[in-house]
Order: C-alpha cells, then sequence, then structure tokens
C-alpha cells in the first residue's frame, strides 16, 4: 500500500508521529487512529474523527499534547 511505503519513508526521516485528516473508514484500516490530544490547527469541517495519528515511536501521543502547527503550504483555514 502507499499509506505503508510513506510511513516507512517517513520512519527512516525521523518522524515520531503521523497525522492525517480524512475518511475514518479507510485510515483506520492502516493503523490511524482518532481520539488524541493533538488538536488540528483550524477548526475542522468534519467530524472530529477525521483527524487521526499513527505513532511512528511507540508512546509518543502519550507524552504530547498542543495545537498542530502544519507545513506553509497547506497553513490556510480553507484546507481544513
Amino acid at each position: 500500500l502507499l499509506i505503508n511505503k510513506g510511513l516507512e519513508t517517513l520512519k527512516e526521516r525521523g518522524a515520531e508521529i503521523v497525522l492525517v485528516y480524512g475518511d475514518p473508514n479507510y485510515y483506520m484500516r492502516t493503523g490511524f487512529k482518532a481520539g488524541h490530544k493533538l488538536k488540528p490547527p483550524y477548526k475542522l469541517k468534519y467530524p472530529e474523527e477525521a483527524w487521526m495519528a499513527q505513532e511512528i515511536v511507540e508512546g509518543f501521543l502519550a507524552k504530547t499534547q498542543g495545537t498542530v502547527r502544519c507545513a506553509k503550504s497547506l497553513n490556510s483555514p480553507e484546507y481544513w
């Protein structure tokens, strides 16, 4: 799967967590979970369940909270 390849690449590059905003029915099949403490950068148009995370480093979510800052190219409310 493309998602698995992406996660593998992010792990190789030192990422500790991956966040997505999308269809829970799709992303949860690949290990993403809702209900974490990280807040999106803007108010979400879709249900909160669409804001999901997957740990690359086990335990990262348990010690992390706050509001996410995203890449400049995605840093606009129209994308959220």
